[in-house]
């Protein structure tokens, strides 16, 4: 049985969170990590797919930090994306 849970107002959780899903939404105006490393990729069996950051400029093209496996560099670039 599948439940849905709704937590309105400032919430705490102690411990630690795994969210198990194909998508994960994080809608907020700023967001502060305080560990000084993000991973992207976790748990890659292989190294067949470009990693990045991508930023969002509505119609516009959108900038992008990558790295791109097949030449073993990181590159700056604009471009669309989905």
């Amino acid at each position: 049985t599948q439940t849905a849970l709704t937590v309105s107002g400032n919430t705490t959780i102690g411990g630690n969170l795994t969210v198990n899903g194909t998508t994960t939404t994080v809608a907020t105006s700023n967001m502060v990590v305080s560990d000084n490393l993000i991973e992207l990729n976790n748990g890659a069996s292989s190294n067949a797919n470009d990693s990045g950051i991508v930023i969002e400029r509505g119609n516009a093209d959108k900038p992008f930090i990558r790295y791109d496996e097949s030449e073993e560099k990181y590159k700056l670039a604009t471009g669309s994306f989905p």
